[in-house]
């Protein structure tokens, strides 16, 4: 029987990049694998050089109840006086840059956040071995070691993250499981990416984690769908 850990996912904002360049940082419609690895991996306690290959093979799937209105944020970085060494300006007496000097080492810096966004989503473990870590996760997540956040520090849960653990199969669990907005889309659907094999794959994301400290990821293979909008409300 496999184990299947559900989550809330409901903020403000929140930003989930892939493969960002660093002054253009986008992000996803829903929460990203490693995103999600990461922040398991915060409410465990682990840095950020510390290994995830015991997280990485649960399979997830995200219900998205709410979908997110992109925002578009510039941020300026640099063009004070003194610029110092990480903005390319010469060492010593050069790094004190004039009033005229200065706005050229400014850098633009442009991040897109979601908001008002609300999220399922749901990591299944499989077997005995699969049951513990997902308890732990759980409890972890509950109480964790480091502070939660959705992508980024500025993006803080709005709920709390830990819904609950049950027995059963992911994609059952994410088509069935209760809602937690309380207002369903017009259309009466949710939409659910799920990770799947490479035969049932629609899309290949680069969120699968490799090393967190060399920023090392790989693809994994997804497919959406949409199902009828549980009529329960999780309380």
């Amino acid at each position: 029987m496999n184990t299947v850990l559900i989550l809330r996912f409901e903020s403000y904002m929140q930003s989930w990049g892939v493969q960002d360049a660093w002054n253009d940082r986008g992000s996803r419609p829903e929460p990203t694998k490693s995103g999600v690895i990461g922040l398991l991996a915060a409410a465990l306690g682990r840095k950020r050089g510390d290994p995830v290959d015991d997280l990485t093979p649960l399979r997830m799937a995200v219900r998205v109840e709410r979908e997110g209105i992109p925002l578009d944020d510039f941020q300026t970085a640099g063009g004070g006086k003194f610029c110092g060494e990480l903005y390319g300006v010469c060492k010593s007496d050069e790094t004190k840059l004039t009033e005229k000097t200065a706005p050229q080492h400014v850098v633009v810096r442009h991040k897109t956040y979601i908001h008002d966004a609300a999220f399922v989503v749901f990591l299944e473990g499989k077997g005995e071995e699969g049951r513990a870590l997902i308890q732990k996760l759980f409890q972890a997540v509950k109480d964790p070691y480091w502070p939660l956040v959705f992508g980024r520090r500025c993006c803080l849960p709005t709920n709390p993250i830990a819904l609950g653990v049950v027995d059963g199969n992911l994609d059952e669990v994410a088509q069935s499981y209760p809602r937690i907005v309380d207002e369903v889309p017009s259309s009466g659907m949710f939409r659910i990416v799920a990770e799947c094999s490479i035969d049932d794959a629609e899309d290949m994301v680069p969120d699968h984690v490799l090393s967190f400290r060399e920023r090392q990821f790989s693809h994994r293979y997804v497919r959406t769908y949409h199902v009828t909008c549980p009529t329960e409300v999780h309380s």
